[in-house]
């Protein structure tokens, strides 16, 4: 079963310095795998304007966004475009 769908905005709950994401940073999920535990293809925006695609375990890595961080992802370039 996902907790995400395609098209949720999703928070990082831990730090990717190598990639400049910091835990909380949010992303959008693209795509599901049907794996166990469930994982998802998630594209986060850094502070620099990059755009990251990330394979992530729903448990360890990603957490529904609040409302504060969806409200702060609203402008997130690929909300916009259509893949």
């Amino acid at each position: 079963m996902f907790r995400f769908a395609k098209g949720n905005v999703v928070a990082l709950t831990e730090d990717y310095p190598s990639l400049g994401l910091s835990a909380g940073d949010t992303g959008v999920v693209w795509v599901l795998y049907s794996t166990t535990p469930p994982a998802y293809d998630v594209t986060f925006c850094g502070a620099d304007g990059r755009k990251f695609d990330m394979a992530l375990d729903e448990d360890e890595l990603v957490k529904p966004a609040s409302k504060r961080e969806s409200a702060l992802a609203s402008g997130f370039p690929m909300q916009a475009s259509s893949r």
